[in-house]
């Protein structure tokens, strides 16, 4: 059975980078992040090989108390080069084996938000990045309002969608049929505005902005309002990074 991870602590080394992402201690244990050394690692993703030491990130439903699955964002995760031939890290946040894709919800996010098209979502990588942005919304929220807006992180750029079945080729094999998260469709989508916030360097990879518009694509169709938030990398590669340069 997997530790509660109301009983867990967050070490000071990941107390520590999480500060540099913008994210407090108390939003932290709001969102019930805790630290797992190697065996604990290792038991949470399925692994035997490498060190599984790393922060553990649990997902939740909006309004549920009880994880529906853990990521696992490891301390020490194998390099490779990049495109340019400098190291970067490879497989830094890893699921239990077998794992579809989902979205991360804030943190006690009420589900009644998902369904006013009135509040705009704002959509962004990794669960950390939605940290960020919960902090800027209970920063800009007075006390008895609406948030300004609701999160919704995506564990990769083309991580809206996953395998949603298995259908016939030409040829008589099975193959995979993707589609949009099934998490989509709790949400109010009809002329509701969605700012997607990708990581500044979209305007330099061709891929990522190919994600970003099939994601357009697929909000518009929905009858969604779609807008692209945009700065300088200098600012910050993240918008996590970029709140914690130049603020809220």
């Amino acid at each position: 059975m997997l530790p509660d991870s109301n009983l867990q602590n967050i070490s000071g080394t990941h107390l520590g980078i999480l500060a540099q992402r913008w994210i407090t201690p108390e939003i932290a244990r709001k969102a019930k992040l805790y630290s797992a050394d190697h065996v604990t690692g290792a038991d949470l993703i399925g692994r035997n090989k490498g060190c599984c030491s790393g922060l553990v990130i649990p997902y939740f439903m909006p309004g549920g108390d009880h994880p529906v699955e853990y990521q696992l964002r490891l301390d020490s995760p194998p390099m490779e080069p990049d495109s340019s031939g400098r190291p970067r890290p490879r497989m830094k946040y890893l699921w239990p084996p077998a794992r579809r894709a989902r979205p991360y919800f804030e943190p006690g996010l009420d589900p009644a938000l998902l369904l006013d098209p009135d509040i705009p979502i704002i959509v962004t990588e990794g669960p950390l990045k939605a940290l960020a942005l919960h902090r800027l919304s209970l920063f800009v929220k007075r006390d008895g309002e609406r948030p300004p807006f609701i999160v919704l992180g995506l564990i990769g750029v083309f991580s809206w969608r996953c395998t949603t079945g298995k259908s016939i080729a030409a040829n008589g094999e099975r193959v995979d049929v993707t589609g949009p998260l099934p998490e989509f469709d709790r949400l109010a989508w009809e002329g509701r505005k969605v700012i997607v916030a990708y990581d500044a360097d979209v305007i330099e990879k061709s891929q990522v902005r190919t994600a970003r518009w099939q994601f357009t694509k697929e909000a518009q169709r929905r009858n969604a309002i779609v807008g692209f938030l945009e700065w300088s990398i200098d600012k910050g590669k993240g918008i996590d990074d970029l709140l914690a340069n130049v603020g809220p």
